[in-house]
């Protein structure tokens, strides 16, 4: 995998992740403790794990 598509995969996880956040809390009250929690690891997961590679990225790219 190219540095190019990693970098668009970690941009779409991103906001993958934090569209599964907002939604979860907007749907915060209809949803079970489970689902709740899930949704909510998942984002979390996505999140940094994106925001790490992001910066990663940049910190190589900037050394360059």
């Amino acid at each position: 995998m190219t540095s190019k598509t990693a970098y668009k995969f970690a941009v779409v996880y991103l906001m993958i992740g934090a569209g599964v956040f907002a939604l979860s809390s907007i749907f915060r009250k209809e949803l079970s403790d489970f689902a709740l929690g899930f949704c909510e690891g998942v984002s979390v997961v996505l999140i940094l794990g994106s925001a790490i590679y992001l910066i990663v990225h940049f910190m190589k790219k900037r050394s360059q």
